[in-house]
């Protein structure tokens, strides 16, 4: 077990997500290669755990040791997107 601070926030926050089976298994597949997707997006409303879900995938990229392209983040529109 840890004693880094940072690393038991983690793992407490990791406890605590729920209700995010598909998105979690899609990336797994992108991330093993089971899949031929190679770009997720994660968009929607504010409140929802996107960051919480980012989170995630960082900790399940690191315990794979997979090397990811860097990640882009940003904020669209229908009609825009920015970075």
């Amino acid at each position: 077990m840890s004693t880094h601070l940072g690393d038991l926030l983690d793992t407490a926050r990791r406890q605590r997500l729920v209700g995010r089976h598909r998105e979690l298994a899609s990336f797994d597949d992108a991330v093993s290669g089971r899949s031929p997707r190679r770009l997720l997006f994660l968009y929607g409303p504010g409140g929802i755990g996107k960051t919480t879900l980012l989170r995630e995938f960082r900790a399940r990229a690191r315990a794979a040791a997979s090397a990811l392209p860097p990640i882009r983040t940003g904020s669209c529109t229908l009609n825009n997107c920015s970075t």
